[in-house]
């Protein structure tokens, strides 16, 4: 892959650099989860004594590199970023539809970000901030938009809206 691209890719998809998830998949369920450093065999003897990854303190956090944003671009692995950074700021937004309704709730997203001017990319939509924004006011803006198309009318929370980070 291309420098070019792979800075292009980094400087819209910015997030913490000390940590990535990976996705897993078992027994018909996916989700993700940091990826980690750690010695297998140390694991297996806490595993023998009962214990479990959740509980293993012997891990670390594997940094985002370079390589693996070839391999997430490239589909040789799928990877999440963690957007909300240490200091609780964040480069863009990033919002799920997942469930029942998505498609129609997907277009009213899209319908009123298109009145206010908003750009938006994909069916995970994603804002980008023009700099660092504290996280509550991403997060305040993003459920704003939400309120204006009705999605939390009758519901706590959309049933096809998964989360806005």
């Amino acid at each position: 892959m291309k420098d070019d691209r792979l800075n292009l890719y980094k400087s819209l998809f910015k997030g913490r650099e000390d940590v990535f998830a990976l996705r897993w998949e078992k027994g018909g369920k996916s989700s993700y989860m940091p990826a980690y450093s750690f010695d297998p065999h140390r694991y297996r003897l806490h595993q023998m004594k009962g214990g479990t990854f959740q509980t293993f303190t012997d891990k670390t956090y594997q940094p985002l590199t370079d390589d693996n944003l070839i391999k997430h671009l490239k589909g040789e692995h799928l990877i999440g970023l963690y957007p909300l950074l240490q200091d609780n700021n964040s480069w863009f937004i990033a919002a799920d539809f997942d469930e029942a309704d998505w498609i129609e709730e997907c277009r009213k997203f899209i319908k009123i970000c298109e009145e206010y001017d908003i750009p938006t990319y994909g069916i995970q939509f994603l804002i980008f901030a023009p700099a660092s924004t504290h996280m509550y006011k991403n997060t305040f803006f993003g459920k704003q938009i939400l309120q204006g198309i009705n999605l939390f009318i009758g519901h706590p929370r959309p049933l096809s809206f998964r989360k806005v980070e």
